[in-house]
Formats: structure tokens, sequence, C-alpha cells
């Protein structure tokens, strides 16, 4: 190969990647759409991706995460556990609280719906500076069997996928046949 050569491949490559990650952006989207639907309307989650042949290359799970607390402000909290469990801090070069205690303090988080704790003094709840409840967005995930990925390769190449993957150029791009 040339360096001629390579810099078309590259430019080639380039342009293919590009076009498919627009193609699977929009591909996405529509399925998300439709996965929303058939979860209200059959209550599934999971789904097979199937080959026209009828063999499976990969299985579809619609995740609908729960809002979860995510510190946001990690030295109010830090702040905030210093002054109400001082014995959770650790100190180094850097005061931080401890990891195990984080990760009981946001499960405890969770189980309420609220970004509050306990006054150790009092019992009542106090809300914890730095942490907010996040809304995660529901997503499709996919996941490929033993060899999907190279069965869903074989048959787009091989033609078995008809006009499901169309790559060819938009019309609107210059260049591109009309």
């Amino acid at each position: 190969m040339t360096l001629k050569d390579d810099l078309r491949r590259v430019a080639v490559l380039r342009a293919v990647r590009d076009r498919l990650g627009t193609e699977l952006d929009e591909a996405t989207a529509t399925l998300t759409k439709r996965l929303r639907a058939a979860k209200k309307r059959t209550g599934s989650r999971l789904y097979d991706a199937l080959l026209p042949s009828g063999q499976q290359i990969a299985s579809v799970t619609w995740v609908d995460p729960a809002p979860a607390p995510a510190v946001t402000d990690a030295d109010a909290l830090t702040a905030w556990v210093q002054a109400n469990h001082p014995e959770q801090v650790t100190t180094r070069t850097v005061v931080e609280v401890r990891p195990a205690y984080l990760k009981l303090l946001l499960a405890e988080m969770k189980a309420s719906g609220l970004p509050q704790a306990a006054d150790p003094e009092t019992g009542e709840l106090v809300a914890v500076p730095g942490v907010e409840f996040t809304v995660r967005t529901a997503h499709p995930r996919l996941t490929f069997t033993d060899g999907g990925r190279e069965l869903a390769a074989e048959a787009w190449r091989s033609g078995q996928l008809g006009g499901l993957l169309d790559l060819a150029p938009d019309p609107g791009t210059p260049g591109a046949a009309a």
C-alpha cells in the first residue's frame, strides 16, 4: 500500500464510520420509541433480535432505571459528613468521605427517595448538601449472543438483510447520484 492508499482508506473509513454513527443514532431513537410503547402495551422488557432466517443474534432489554442519588458537590457532601458523622471521614492529604459510608448513605437515600439523612443527635431528617437525585433515561440495552456479531456481519455481507441496512449516500450529499 502507498501513502495515497492509506490516506484514501482512512478518509473512506471515517466517512463510513460517521454515516454508520448517524444511522445507528436514528435506528436507536426509533427502537427506543417502539420499545417504550411496547412496554406500556404488553409489559414486556426482553426481546430477541433475529436474522431473517430466524437465528437469534442478540437480545434487547428495555432498561428503565429509577432515579438515584448522585454526588453533585463532593466538597459540600464532605463538609456535611464531617460535621455530622466525623467518624466517617478520613484525612490524608485530602479530606474525603469513607467510600463504604458513602455507599451506605446513598443506598439509604435511594430507599427513601430523598437526599436526606437522619441527624445523629435528634433523629430528624435533614437535607444532605452535595447530593441530588438524577433521572436516568430509559433505554434499550443490546447484548449479542455468542457469535451474534459475526452472524450479523455475514448476513450483511451476503445480502440476507435486503434493504434493512441501505447505506447509500443521502440524496442531499454532495457527489451522491441523484
